[in-house]
């Protein structure tokens, strides 16, 4: 223990002298991505100095470890590297004469190399090397305060500082196990030896005790080291001079790094215009969005009559002999057409960027609709017009607050106009469809004769039902103390559905009475307000006691209502409905419940 604090406590004799060595290079300063981190060994906040391995000191030439990352991101990874300087612009830091203008720097090259790791933690193969030339900061001039030639930062006295520096890699992706080298030339050691002294000979790579994202591996008392020293080593008779896993004494003093990634990219696209199953006519957009990491793929589009199919049907595009015009910048998408003269039906855009080798294909389409232009003129398009052939009407005698359309719009009589406008009716409301159109539906659908609205227009009750979608065909009163219910006069026919509006209580047991509803039941006596599914105390008979049957089977009427209003729907029998409450015993109920069936008109 005593050799490894030697290591990280011993910098150079060497003094540099200010000036003696000209350095001429380019700096180079990484642009850090978004990223998440996935193993860090550097302290949250960053002290003034920490312990560190001096490569002149201990005839160094790479340090490093092994990391185990954490998260799923490997993608474009940065690696951050706390280093310490030692050197003073003159001076030296163990004379107590060292000398710094405020913030001075100087100028080194430092090479990070990540390597693949081999089954029994051996270096592999480079998966990738940066060299980069940093600014390193001198430290600060020796502090008087701290009596023995070390810097101060108000609080604490320091030999060194510590300061980080990174390197990206972009289009690197990361396997989950790395080894991480830093290596770099001083006077006597590194790939080539510089051979003159330099602040290079008082900088040291920083360490710091555990990670607190990641796993240092094999363990935490291990790294790897490049030395010639064989005194650097915990077992320097296993070699030296080469970058080797160093196994068993490094606990406290793991090389301080941090890797931050990316999520893998994903390459995508969307089709913004038109939305999916939009009714379109006259000029329409067709927008679409590419994200893609070189963004200098082309595009082919078309629109296709009643197909998404390639090469058929082919009506816009830059495909099939078409080259009509549309903007591209290899990211957004946009064309335009106008769509008047198409021929009503289904159409599909295709949006089909080209893709880079190992670009993942997009082919996008989105299905449209091209309708009708309003041929009937009556300002309702497409399926929104239940009644495409729209004339305007009229009565021989307009009757007294009865409506008809006039081609323009609704009117209705009056005393000493022939018609004037109805407020609050417009053929939006009545799906397109005038007086006549819609007696004509609710005499097919209801048998019924409509003879009255036929002659003098149609009652707005008549538009309202329409607009709602239900007809009212009839009003039952379902008596509650009989197994036999109430049959309905109307047949509803199997080719329509019914709505069937229950509404009312009724209660059963003479003078204790139970109150029920078509689902639900309250028994005072023991529930006081409570209103429950089935009946209380009387679970025996199951929740289907007192409850309305339709046709003789029972029904979710759903969740309680305190209004006691409830619907379900069902498909004509070709038979009159059938109405009745469940009950094991009859004679001690009371009341009624109303049912109200409307046939579904659309």
């Amino acid at each position: 223990m005593k050799r490894l604090l030697f290591i990280f406590l011993l910098s150079f004799l060497t003094v540099f002298i200010a000036g003696a060595i000209a350095f001429k290079t380019q700096i180079s300063k990484p642009v850090l991505a978004a990223s998440n981190i996935v193993y860090n060994n550097i302290p949250t906040s960053i002290p003034g100095n920490v312990p560190s391995l001096g490569y002149e000191a201990t005839s160094t030439s790479e340090f490093g470890g092994q990391v185990s990352l954490a998260g799923a991101e490997r993608e474009n990874p940065i690696i951050t590297v706390l280093m310490s300087s030692w050197a003073c612009q003159s001076g030296s830091w163990n004379t107590g004469t060292c000398v710094t203008t405020e913030d001075a720097t100087f100028s080194h090259p430092i090479t990070l190399k990540i390597y693949n790791v081999n089954p029994d933690n051996s270096v592999g193969t480079v998966i990738a090397s940066n060299t980069i030339t940093f600014d390193m900061p001198y430290r600060p001039s020796a502090d008087p305060s701290c009596g023995d030639g070390r810097w101060s930062d108000g609080e604490n006295c320091f030999n060194g500082k510590a300061f980080p520096i990174s390197f990206t890699f972009n289009g690197i992706t990361l396997p989950d196990n790395v080894i991480i080298g830093v290596s770099y030339n001083t006077s006597h050691y590194g790939e080539t030896p510089l051979v003159t002294g330099g602040p290079y000979d008082s900088l040291n790579v920083g360490t710091n005790p555990t990670p607190s994202v990641g796993t240092s591996l094999p363990t935490n008392n291990d790294a790897y080291l490049d030395s010639t020293w064989s005194g650097a080593y915990c077992n320097g008779a296993l070699g030296t001079g080469s970058f080797r896993l160093d196994a068993g004494c490094w606990t406290g003093y793991l090389p301080a790094f941090k890797v931050e990634a990316e999520s893998p990219f994903v390459r995508s696209a969307e089709i913004t215009s038109p939305l999916s199953g939009a009714e379109v006519f006259g000029m329409v957009s067709f927008d679409a969005t590419l994200t893609d990491k070189d963004q200098n793929d082309n595009v082919q589009w078309a629109v296709r009559k009643g197909t998404c199919a390639a090469g058929t049907g082919t009506v816009i595009g830059n495909v099939d002999g078409k080259s009509n015009e549309y903007t591209w910048d290899h990211t957004t998408f946009h064309a335009s057409a106008d769509t008047s003269s198409w021929e009503p039906g289904n159409y599909c855009f295709i949006f089909n960027p080209t893709e880079s080798t190992g670009d993942t294909p997009i082919r996008l389409t989105r299905n449209f609709v091209v309708i009708d232009t309003d041929s009937d003129n009556d300002g309702v398009l497409g399926a929104a017009d239940y009644c495409p052939n729209t004339e305007e009407e009229s009565f021989n005698k307009l009757g007294t607050n009865r409506l008809m359309w006039d081609g323009e719009q609704w009117v209705t009589s009056h005393p000493t106009k022939s018609t004037v406008p109805k407020e609050g009716f417009t053929m939006e409301y009545t799906n397109g469809c005038n007086c006549t159109e819609i007696l004509n539906e609710l005499s097919a659908i209801t048998g019924e004769s409509f003879d009255g609205h036929y002659k003098f227009g149609c009652s707005q009750s008549i538009l309202e039902d329409w607009n709602k979608g239900y007809y009212m065909t009839e009003h039952l009163t379902i008596p509650v103390d009989t197994a036999d219910g109430v049959h309905g006069t109307k047949i509803l026919n199997s080719s329509y559905d019914y709505k069937i509006k229950i509404s009312g209580t009724a209660d059963a047991q003479v003078g204790n009475p139970i109150y029920f509803d078509a689902e639900y039941s309250n028994f005072p006596s023991v529930d006081g307000t409570n209103w429950v599914d089935g009946v209380t105390t009387y679970e025996v008979y199951t929740t289907n006691l007192l409850d309305l049957k339709v046709n003789g089977n029972f029904v979710d009427w759903g969740v309680f209502n305190p209004t006691h209003v409830y619907e379900t729907e069902i498909t004509g029998t070709n038979s009159p409905i059938f109405l009745n409450i469940y009950d094991e015993y009859y004679p001690n109920n009371t009341g009624n419940l109303s049912a109200d069936i409307f046939v579904k008109l659309y």
